[in-house]
């Protein structure tokens, strides 16, 4: 596996920053599908952006390493052969699509986004109050990572886990509406099972992982 950053380069005009700065979640799908052998037929790679000073960069995992379609880009790429013990513990960050599946009347199955679930509960056993939403986003946000992190090989303390930064979006794709939210953690975890917990680093956590969500980057705690 390849872990590389995809940054600007001074070549960039301001084309080029004004298409990767108003892109959507499938813009910058299609844009970093474009770093990639046009053989690939299935996604096999994990995206993160990450802004910093109004200009946009992206973070990726993949099995083969991107090569820029432009000189507009600069690819930084090196080995990604991590390993790690039961019980260490590291500084986490990821931006999530957290959802709960819910059973229709039909029988069928939906994803419902776990904020809007914990805000509606919220408001049916308290009809007379405020939604605290920074609360919700925390508690919902915290406690969906929580559930699910003893099957990608790690634990977590939901006092050990900020959750902020909650967005919905709204996009289309070829043609088609496409809705999901995003909530951005960071916090503290422990590895409990080292096999499993490199598998989830390559290939990710919840759904949306199209749209630049599931990416689970990691450094050591106190670094």
């Amino acid at each position: 596996m390849f872990m590389s950053r995809i940054t600007l380069s001074p070549l960039a005009g301001l084309r080029d920053l004004a298409a990767v700065a108003g892109a959507d979640a499938y813009g910058d799908h299609k844009l970093i599908w474009s770093f990639f052998s046009p053989e690939n037929s299935e996604r096999s790679f994990l995206f993160r952006r990450i802004e910093r000073a109004g200009r946009p960069s992206f973070l990726v995992v993949s099995p083969v390493e991107p090569a820029s379609p432009s000189p507009a880009w600069i690819v930084e790429t090196k080995p990604y052969e991590p390993g790690f013990a039961v019980g260490q513990r590291l500084a986490f960050s990821l931006r999530a699509n957290p959802v709960v599946r819910r059973r229709r009347q039909d029988g069928r199955q939906r994803r419902d986004d776990v904020v809007m679930d914990a805000k509606r509960r919220f408001k049916e056993e308290h009809p007379d109050e405020a939604v605290p939403m920074a609360h919700i986003i925390q508690e919902a946000g915290a406690a969906w990572l929580r559930s699910r992190a003893h099957g990608l090989g790690f634990a977590v303390d939901s006092r050990m886990v900020r959750c902020d930064g909650y967005r919905q979006h709204r996009l289309t794709r070829r043609g088609s509406p496409v809705r999901f939210s995003t909530v951005d953690m960071e916090g503290l975890l422990a590895v409990t099972d080292p096999e499993r917990f490199v598998e989830t680093l390559f290939t990710g956590v919840g759904p949306s992982k199209a749209f630049g969500c599931g990416l689970l980057l990691v450094r050591r705690a106190g670094s």
